[in-house]
């Protein structure tokens, strides 16, 4: 199995599960420049890991995981601004909301929810989710117009 590079799709903030501690973590700083570039607890004196979660370089053994139940980097899902998306609170939240990705903060899934123009000045307003996901292939082309159609009326 490939390894998969932890600095492309996680940032500070976010919170993983690490096998050496046994619990959940925050990453608090990833230094591109350092061998070790991932660090969990604090920025100066947590723990470092490679960029595949390993402690050594070479990216041997990746000791953390998105979860303690979910092991595999795999299906972890990175999201780009732009990117069309059903967002909703927990997995028995029936009601997915399709809209457009703003951001990542804190383990929060920011989508735009409202853009007003008036004369000189925009005004962007966002709203926060816990879950993210990409719509199914058959939903694409469904949220797309969805989207399409609440941008065009605000």
């Amino acid at each position: 199995m490939e390894n998969t590079d932890l600095t492309k799709i996680l940032t500070v903030g976010d919170k993983v599960f690490s096998i050496i501690l046994g619990r959940e973590a925050k990453i608090s700083a990833i230094d591109f420049t350092n061998e070790l570039p991932i660090t969990i607890g604090n920025a100066e004196t947590g723990r470092r890991y490679s960029r595949y979660g390993s402690i050594f370089p070479d990216g041997s053994d990746c000791l953390l995981s998105p979860s303690k139940e979910k092991e595999k980097w795999e299906n972890y899902c990175t999201f780009k601004k732009g990117d069309i998306v059903f967002v909703y609170e927990d997995d028995t939240d029936a009601e997915k909301q399709i809209s457009v990705f703003s951001h990542k903060e804190n383990n929060r899934f920011f989508i735009f929810d409202r853009y007003v123009k008036n004369g000189e000045s925009e005004d962007i307003t966002f709203k926060d989710f816990a879950c993210c996901e990409y719509p199914q292939v058959n939903d694409l082309k469904r949220a797309e117009n969805i989207v399409f159609q609440s941008f065009r009326r605000k």
